[in-house]
């Protein structure tokens, strides 16, 4: 589980946001949405203790995958570097999205799409109780990511993990989220399953 008390950030005595509070249980992911800019990965870097903040925040075993791609180490094979991390089993899910026949490549000779699916994989099977995901799948396209959206929403429940997501897409924020939230100046507030397109888009100003 992870408990954000109050949480408040400053850059150059400007505060992002007013102060946030929010809480996921156990093998839920909650998708934190907002403006680009308006501090979202900013939110997980404090949590994670990597930037200055004021607030609470409860001790957490996390493990965080970012947009970028390149997490893995390049001169290991794929294999190698799932098994230096992995505590867990991780083959079942190596083979349902379709990666069982990379996994002695190098990270390099694999495209951006399939080492985000990798360092997906890498994460939940960590051991870690909490995973971070900033934009994790931003170089797929829609029929994979909403296949691996899917099976990711279930192993996060299946392994009792706890996942704070960071996207913009509406869309894949309503498929793997269990809850969403949207980050502004004025701090955070829950965004309804139903909301359209149109009206996020108003949401955020555009």
């Amino acid at each position: 589980m992870l408990q954000v008390g109050k949480l408040e950030i400053e850059y150059s005595g400007r505060r992002l946001f007013a102060p946030i509070s929010f809480a996921i249980n156990k093998g839920k992911i909650c998708v934190l949405m907002g403006s680009s800019g308006c501090g979202k990965t900013s939110v997980i870097n404090a949590i994670n203790g990597l930037i200055p903040h004021s607030g609470t925040v409860n001790n957490t075993k996390n493990f965080t995958v970012f947009q970028d791609s390149n997490q893995l180490f390049p001169w290991f094979s794929i294999r190698k570097n799932l098994d230096l991390v992995c505590k867990t089993d991780y083959i079942t899910i190596v083979e349902r999205w379709g990666l069982l026949h990379l996994l002695d490549s190098k990270p390099n000779l694999v495209s951006g799409g399939q080492r985000q699916r990798f360092t997906l994989i890498r994460a939940m099977h960590s051991g870690a109780d909490v995973i971070f995901c900033d934009e994790p799948l931003s170089g797929l396209d829609a029929v994979t990511k909403y296949n691996v959206l899917i099976d990711f929403k279930k192993l996060v429940s299946e392994l009792s993990l706890t996942c704070l997501w960071v996207t913009h897409d509406l869309h894949e924020g309503k498929t793997v989220g269990d809850e969403l939230l949207l980050l502004d100046a004025s701090g955070i507030k829950p965004i309804n399953g139903s909301l359209s397109e149109k009206t996020f888009a108003t949401l955020l100003g555009s």
